[in-house]
């Protein structure tokens, strides 16, 4: 199809004329017999002038025919220009438009009246090369510039094919074509400017030329002044054949090529009395087209003569049929080339489109409209219920009639759910899709649930009012426990609970978890139960349990976690914190196993401890009174459960290693998002959706793992207090295991191992990987990288007063302390630039 869409397509790209004659001119440009004319008109433009080259056409009639055919192709293109200007104003200053502009003054270069080669013989003498170049290359880009009316043939290669003129203006078909259209057009466009623009790059190259023709002209002329001079001195009847036998070697020369030879001009063979052979040597068919002659003048007349005296010039005429004949076959073919990628690109692009959009496009319209027809059904519009139906879809996009058909769904399903109607009579009649899209996108539900969404069922959490504290008097002042000053381990058992009722229902983020999740009384008697079933050990105690659930309350505030995180999520988070280590034994996973510990007999090896404290969270939440998820709904606690037990297993530091990569790559993914995000206080839009959103579920693993961990990162008096509790849990199993008769651990022997020294292993090589990482994805989270260098530090000079190390282990752990100080500088001076992320 030569013009560039159908008629409705018209009306979607911009306004049309309506009156009669635009109608007419569009059926005429639209009619097949005009379509067969363009395309007939476009191949003579491709072809035509190559095809009278490679038949060797005669001159006479050849250059009268082709001029008469050219010219007529060139006003058809005029006329077709001028029609599809009146058809409609879509094609006005469109791609088409220029393209078709270029292309129809393209056509001078086919007409030997205008600038066709056709009728002119080439002289070489005195042309600069680089303007023959220069030459080449625009008559090889103007007939490029015709390839686009071969993109023009895309439109109706891809138009949709219907029986009805009045195609539904939401038909996904209309998409279909439009996007194709639009596809094949910007590949026809990329192809024609690179075989127009390619040439352009050899101009200023030099010439690969072959300059033998020249090369022969002077040595012809100094043959012939040196055999004239040699038969003037010698006598007037002298015959010398110095000319003869150099003409001879030139005809040998080129015997082998496809060029050759055909004429002397200028060369007499008697010359004031001498007699010169060897221009009647020269003696074959003159071609019969005149563009394949080429007449090379001699570069200086070395004997002065009537042929050859500065106004007339000697010259030899080649025969540039065969090279001419190659060059146009060549074109001819870069050309169908360059159509068969274009056409197959078109069709691959047509296949593409119908897979990916039609199909699934029809498919969801008509789910749509049934959708409309159940809801208006079950529902009846009713007089306050804004269904926008007077509405003219005729001019609407694909899009935008969506984003209209939706916007009354929503009106229609909020009506839906003020009546109350939680079952719908006609949802067996609909295909699987569609069941999925009312059941899980819209969560619908057919009445075996009543609250799909995460809401509270009871009004417990009413009981107590936002403005009566669960702690009237807190042990320390509010801020002091958003702080990582806050030394847990100082604090008494009641004191410690009094923080903890303070963090689930007083805190910023208690006043959007505890408060609505549970009522007071129900966390008291957990936490309690929770309290009781954690045993008395060095570090995996009660204490500990309430110094991690304070350092998750403290990130979930300093990450801003309620503008990424359900309340759900914050509210699972604490809970997990609180029960992470409850029934701990003091022993580790390897001991466990090695003794065969029931645990570990259970739970097959596979993190047993932190599979038994999920369990035992979910026992204790199983008795009467003591469910701190008896508020959710079924689909709200198995959220809840996920979170749970997903956090809960991630603080086995078995499955450190593989943590510590998922950081890694997400920063390596997104570090100029993370980057830019460091010196703002505000969470960037990029930074939300690219990073926070897209890694939720690692994100909550890490928060539980990393305040699990956290010793390191507290200031130092508080780090060493807990570290040396940890060392002691380890000693203690080091006796036990020395006891038993069983490979003592390499941390839990009491009189070999440095505490200094472990310290600073477990930050060197288990924190410090995950702390860089995450404070590489969260910026705002320097201070503890900063934090952990500095205890790192301590650290290695309390090792050094204790153990007196050789100079060679020293110089070893201060490189360790240095690196980590370096990379933790590297992060804080970074800065980002502006990211924009596309799809």
């Amino acid at each position: 199809m030569i013009t560039r869409s159908s008629s409705y397509e018209y009306r979607r790209l911009g306004p049309s004329w309506e009156g009669t004659w635009s109608q007419v001119v569009r059926s005429t440009v639209n009619h097949k017999v005009f379509t067969a004319v363009a395309v007939l008109a476009m191949t003579i433009a491709l072809f035509g002038g190559g095809l009278f080259l490679i038949f060797d056409v005669p001159d006479d009639p050849g250059n009268g025919i082709q001029d008469s055919i050219m010219c007529s192709v060139m006003l058809f293109f005029v006329m077709e220009i001028l029609l599809l200007c009146l058809s409609g104003e879509g094609y006005i200053w469109s791609f088409f438009f220029w393209t078709d502009i270029l292309s129809t003054f393209s056509m001078v270069f086919e007409i030997s009246f205008l600038l066709g080669a056709n009728g002119h013989a080439a002289s070489k003498h005195g042309i600069n090369p680089m303007l023959l170049r220069s030459a080449r290359a625009a008559r090889v880009g103007a007939r490029a510039a015709r390839l686009s009316r071969v993109a023009k043939c895309f439109a109706f290669m891809t138009r949709p094919r219907t029986e009805h003129s009045n195609v539904p203006e939401y038909d996904a078909r209309v998409l279909k074509a439009r996007l194709s259209q639009s596809l094949s057009t910007k590949v026809a466009m990329l192809t024609v400017v690179l075989v127009m623009g390619v040439p352009l790059f050899q101009l200023g190259r030099y010439p690969e030329e072959d300059f033998s023709m020249e090369a022969w002209g002077r040595t012809l002329e100094l043959t012939y002044e040196s055999n004239y001079q040699i038969a003037a001195a010698a006598s007037s009847t002298a015959d010398m054949g110095l000319f003869s036998r150099t003409v001879e070697e030139m005809i040998a020369f080129y015997d082998e090529l496809e060029y050759f030879p055909f004429k002397l001009e200028g060369f007499s063979e008697s010359i004031k009395l001498a007699k010169i052979k060897g221009q009647s040597l020269v003696h074959r068919d003159e071609p019969r087209r005149i563009e394949n002659v080429r007449r090379q003048e001699v570069v200086e007349c070395g004997l002065e003569r009537k042929e050859c005296n500065g106004d007339v010039m000697a010259a030899i005429y080649f025969d540039f049929k065969g090279p001419h004949q190659f060059a146009a076959f060549m074109d001819m073919a870069v050309i169908v080339f360059i159509m068969v990628c274009m056409i197959a690109e078109a069709f691959d692009l047509n296949s593409t489109i119908d897979t990916m959009v039609v199909k699934p496009v029809e498919k969801m319209m008509s789910t749509v409209q049934l959708m409309a027809k159940i809801l208006r059904t079950v529902a009846p519009v009713g007089p306050d219920t804004a269904v926008e139906e007077d509405v003219d879809t005729s001019t609407m996009t694909e899009a935008h009639l969506l984003e209209h058909v939706f916007k009354n769904l929503l009106v229609l399903v909020a009506d839906f759910y003020r009546e109350g109607m939680v079952e719908l009579e006609d949802m067996d009649t609909l295909d699987h899709e569609a069941k999925g899209v009312i059941l899980e996108v819209m969560m619908v539900d057919t009445g075996v649930s009543k609250n799909t969404l995460a809401t509270p069922q009871g009004m417990g959490f009413l009981a107590m009012e936002e403005t009566v504290k669960a702690v009237p008097i807190l042990p320390v002042a509010e801020k002091l426990i958003d702080s990582w000053d806050l030394d847990i381990l100082g604090m008494s058992v009641e004191n410690q609970q009094k923080v903890m009722l303070y963090i689930f229902f007083d805190s910023p983020v208690g006043m959007t978890t505890g408060r609505v999740w549970i009522d007071i009384g129900t966390f008291q008697r957990f936490h309690e139960v929770v309290r009781k079933n954690y045993f008395d050990n060095p570090y995996h105690s009660y204490t500990h349990a309430c110094d991690v659930t304070a350092s998750v309350f403290r990130l979930l505030g300093r990450l801003k976690c309620n503008e990424w995180l359900r309340d759900i999520d914050m509210y699972a988070l604490l809970v997990s914190a609180l029960c992470h280590d409850i029934g701990h034994p003091g022993k580790t996973t390897p001991f466990l196993v090695e003794t065969m510990h029931e645990l570990a007999l259970r739970y097959n090896d596979a993190s047993p401890l932190e599979n038994m404290h999920c369990a035992k969270l979910f026992e204790i939440c199983r008795n009467e009174g003591l469910d701190v998820f008896g508020q959710f709904d079924r689909e709200a606690f198995k959220e809840a459960r996920k979170v749970c037990i997903n956090a809960i297993i991630h603080t086995d530091n078995a499955l450190h290693g593989e943590m510590v990569k998922a950081v890694k790559q997400s920063y390596e993914v997104s570090s100029d998002i993370c980057d830019a995000q460091t010196h703002q206080e505000k969470i960037g839009e990029t930074y939300l959706e690219e990073v926070l959103q897209k890694n939720v579920v690692l994100w909550q693993q890490v928060i539980l793992h990393m305040c699990d961990i956290a010793t390191p990162l507290k200031p130092w008096l508080i780090s060493k207090a807990w570290a040396t509790r940890v060392q002691d849990e380890f000693f203690a199993q080091g006796d036990e295991e020395k006891r038993l008769g069983l490979p003592v651990g390499m941390l839990n022997d009491r009189f070999k191992v440095s505490r200094s020294g472990a310290e600073h292993g477990f930050i060197n090589f288990l924190v410090a990987p995950l702390a860089l990482g995450v404070v590489s994805n969260f910026p705002v989270l320097h201070h503890l990288g900063v934090q952990m260098a500095s205890n790192m530090q301590s650290w290695r000079d309390l090792w050094v007063q204790d153990t007196h190390p050789s100079k060679e282990e020293v110089a070893k752990r201060d490189g360790d302390v240095q690196r980590i100080k370096d990379q933790i500088e590297t992060l804080r001076l970074r800065k980002g630039a502006p990211t924009i992320r596309v799809g």
